[in-house]
């Protein structure tokens, strides 16, 4: 794959991309949870969409005068876009079946729920009490509706989380659970801290307790591949000494740094672009009659990118033990006991 070109693949794909999620949209997706992970596969489309909007040789967003590089906010994006790339695949192509898909979902949404109660409940000990909530609101103003609505969601929340964990239990993939699984979902598992108080950087309580390097393996990211990546974008995102001397260094008219520099995040998000559209493929095949000759080329080509990094990796650290995928399938099902198929 060409670094001078990758941006012109990445605009192809991302186009495309947005064509199938239209297609899907029409339609009704059922059920919620396949619905909930094409609204994660819309969040994909937007992340690649910017970083081609960021790229000053973009096709469809090109505009005449000062073209501004931006390479630090590449590196950003593109690090979001394999996150959004591994849930999708983690929510909606992972599963082993609709009611794993489901219990996925449900856990995501009880996640969220205990998020929002402690947020409110951290507003509501440092600002102003909050203030009655009359039963009939046709009496009120357009304005004072709008400012006491933050407050009745509030007020919902524990309702919600009895609903979601009442579909918890109805699921049939966690009916398959041994006991102390089961509570430890039900509990919440990772979600809270040893004296009951919301742990705020459990980020993976809604991912079933997998981790970012897990769910990548979800997408067909290896755990070299992950590694290299992560390790490459957070070095240009976070002001290091390292990312302020790379910063200092680029010169947009020097065609060696740019290519160095700025297309290795346009290549890396074309390949997870392409794995994370091969995966919407798998779940909605009726999308593959969009495509033509140069959009199948293109997504059979980019994965080839992600393998070529993981070779570059294992040369690169060959003392270092890494982990293989298979390990951290094995992390995520850790228990007390396996859940039964």
């Amino acid at each position: 794959m060409d670094a001078e070109y990758s941006i012109y693949d990445l605009e192809h794909l991302t186009q495309f991309a947005f064509n199938a999620l239209a297609h899907v949209e029409r339609a009704d997706v059922k059920p919620y949870s396949l619905a909930y992970a094409v609204q994660v596969f819309k969040g994909l489309c937007y992340v690649a969409d910017a970083i081609v909007r960021l790229h000053p040789k973009n096709i469809y967003y090109a505009t005449s005068g000062r073209q501004i590089w931006n390479p630090t906010s590449m590196f950003a994006l593109a690090r979001v876009l394999m996150e959004a790339c591994s849930n999708f695949h983690y929510f909606a192509v992972n599963p082993a079946n609709d009611a794993e898909r489901e219990f996925r979902f449900i856990l995501a949404n009880i996640h969220c729920v205990r998020e929002r109660e402690d947020s409110a409940q951290r507003i509501e000990a440092e600002g102003p009490p909050s203030p009655q909530i009359p039963d009939d609101w046709s009496g009120l103003s357009l304005e004072e509706q709008h400012r006491l609505l933050p407050w009745v969601e509030r007020a919902n929340l524990p309702k919600a989380l009895h609903f979601w964990k009442a579909e918890l239990e109805r699921n049939r993939h966690f009916g398959s659970l041994c006991g102390k699984e089961k509570k430890k979902w039900l509990e919440g598992a990772g979600l809270y801290k040893k004296d009951g108080t919301y742990n705020g950087t459990a980020r993976n309580g809604g991912f079933a307790g997998r981790s970012s390097r897990n769910r990548a393996t979800c997408a067909g990211i290896s755990v070299q591949v992950f590694d290299k990546l992560q390790r490459q974008f957070s070095a240009h995102v976070h002001m290091t000494p390292h990312a302020i001397q790379q910063i200092r260094a680029f010169h947009p008219v020097d065609g060696i740094g740019r290519q160095s520099l700025v297309e290795f995040p346009v290549m890396a998000s074309a390949a997870i672009l392409a794995l994370g559209t091969n995966g919407f493929l798998r779940v909605f095949p009726g999308c593959d009659a969009l495509l033509n000759q140069d959009l199948r080329l293109l997504l059979a080509i980019l994965p080839q990118v992600l393998e070529e990094a993981r070779r570059t990796a294992l040369e690169e650290r060959p003392q270092a033990p890494v982990a293989s995928n298979e390990d951290l399938i094995a992390e995520s099902e850790t228990g007390e006991c396996q859940a039964s198929q």
